[in-house]
This record gives structure tokens, C-alpha cells and sequence, in this order.
């Protein structure tokens, strides 16, 4: 609680406190007691095997890619670790009434704090400079992230008072423009002022950055920066809602973010003799 992590935050510190009491366990032990521990926690979280490895089962609030799942009950339950085996996977029933606990949450809610290292930064483009020290405790959690939709990352605040921070100083330098200059000049900022490469020349994966992660690794992508503006950018600089909707959703117009959702959510039924894994491409 006082770290201000999200429910899988949460989640992945109790599966490191797992593996830090139970160095000697199994894999399948330390999984039914992270499973243990989570569930009384709260959260609703099941457990399901194949022939010979136990996972939890994992409902989150939020839609992920690039994960397998099972269907319960008309729920998708992410399985966790991944399972590499397409073969039959088993869980039990539950009682129809059984309370079964909250789905777990990925959005972050602006309070996380993980250690106390930095990283500075400096960007220079447009008439605008950005610098600082950029909040590095939280950057292997966000690396192992799991990969949601576009709009949750840019809803969701990581580090509320460096994100106040970064928006103060870029306040500063277009104040006395009127609305239109201020967002085109940032416009600019970003687009000139972040080297640019591909998620697969720089992850050889995808990847969508948090506002923190922008500032924190040396190249971002057109989403990357598209996230960076949207991230509360004009909500914090008083900029309307019109100047957002036409300055910044043609980087994600509807027919590209259909193109990439579709892709990445295209179903695949393997075979199963008991519950069906369906895995996210």
C-alpha cells in the first residue's frame, strides 16, 4: 500500500516474496502458495494444470494481449505463467454463488514509488526544453508488464507528482501563447525532440510506453509519443478537448488502431480435452 502499486504490482511483489522464502520449493509449490496468498488477499484468482505444471488463472479488468487464456463462465481467465503445451488443461468448479473476489486491476492510479534512483533527462526541440531526473525504481516492473490497449496506458498516471513536475515546466514556456500555438508547439516538442525507432529495433517486441518510460529510454515510437501527449497533457495544460481531438487522435485514427486491435486479438482454439486455451497473437 505504501508503495502505491497496481493489483498485478501487487501480484509480482507477492510472487518475489514467494521466491525469496521458498527458495528451495518447486515451481508448481511456489505457484499454489502465491495463489494462496493472493486469494487472500482478495483477489480472485483460480488454479488450473496440464499434465504436469499448476498455473493461476488470472481475470483481469482490463483486455490484455499476447497472453493464453480459458473461458469460464463466460470469463477469460489469463493463465499465468504462460504455458507453452496447447494440450488439455484442467480446473475445478466452483459453487455458482461462491464468492470468488475482485478481477485484477492493471491501471495505475498516480501513487507508485519504488526506491528512490533517477535517471536525468534532457529533450530540446520547438522552443521548448525538458530536463530532470526520471524515477527508475519502477522501470522493471513496467518492463514485464503486461501488454494492454492504448487508451489504459494513457489513462493510467504511474507517478502523479513527477508527471506534475515534467507538465510544469512545459506550462511554463507556452504560457502567454493562446491555445492552438501552445498545443501545435508541443505538438512539435515531441515529435522533433524524441529520437524516434521502432518497438522491434529497439525490444524485438511491442511495447507501448508510460509516461515515465518516454522520458527514461533513449527511442519511442509514434504511440510512445502519442501516449506521452494524451497522458493528461490537456487536462493539466487547460488545453479543450477540440484541440486534443485534432491535433492528436490522427496519430490513432480509427482505422489503424481497428487494424492493430484486430491483429493482436485474432483467437486461436488449440486442442483440449477438458477447458479450451485460446491464445492472444
Amino acid at each position: 500500500r505504501k508503495m502505491g502499486l497496481s493489483d498485478w504490482g501487487s501480484a509480482m511483489l507477492v510472487e518475489k516474496y514467494i521466491n525469496a522464502v521458498m527458495p528451495n520449493a518447486s515451481q508448481n509449490e511456489k505457484i499454489v502458495a502465491a495463489q494462496y496468498v493472493l486469494v487472500n488477499c482478495g483477489y480472485n484468482i483460480r488454479l488450473g494444470m496440464n499434465d504436469h505444471q499448476v498455473a493461476m488463472l488470472v481475470p483481469y479488468a482490463e483486455h490484455v494481449f499476447e497472453k493464453s487464456y480459458i473461458n469460464i463462465d463466460g470469463k477469460k481467465y489469463y493463465i499465468y505463467p504462460n504455458i507453452d503445451d496447447s494440450g488439455a488443461f484442467r480446473t475445478c468448479d466452483l459453487p455458482k454463488d461462491a464468492e470468488l473476489g475482485k478481477d485484477m486491476e492493471l491501471r495505475f492510479t498516480g501513487k507508485t514509488v519504488i526506491g528512490s534512483g533517477t535517471k536525468p533527462f534532457s529533450y530540446e526541440a520547438a522552443g521548448i526544453t525538458l530536463k530532470g531526473e526520471v524515477p527508475t525504481g519502477i522501470m522493471p516492473m513496467l518492463d514485464e508488464y503486461p501488454v494492454i490497449d492504448i487508451p489504459t496506458v494513457a489513462s493510467s498516471v504511474v507517478d502523479k507528482k513527477f508527471r506534475n513536475e515534467v507538465v510544469e515546466q512545459i506550462r511554463t514556456q507556452v504560457a502567454g501563447l493562446d491555445e492552438q500555438d501552445a498545443a501545435n508547439r508541443i505538438l512539435r516538442f515531441i515529435q522533433k525532440g524524441f529520437p524516434y525507432a521502432t518497438d522491434d529495433e529497439q525490444f524485438k517486441r511491442e511495447k507501448y510506453f508510460y509516461f515515465e518510460e518516454t522520458l527514461y529510454y533513449p527511442l519511442c515510437d509514434c504511440e510512445d509519443r502519442a501516449i506521452f501527449w494524451c497522458t493528461r497533457f490537456w487536462v493539466l495544460m487547460c488545453i479543450s478537448s477540440s484541440s486534443l481531438v485534432m491535433n492528436v487522435l490522427p496519430w490513432l485514427s480509427t482505422s489503424q488502431w481497428q487494424t492493430a486491435h484486430l491483429t493482436n486479438t485474432r483467437a486461436r482454439p488449440t486442442i483440449s480435452a477438458t477447458q479450451p486455451i485460446l491464445v492472444q497473437e
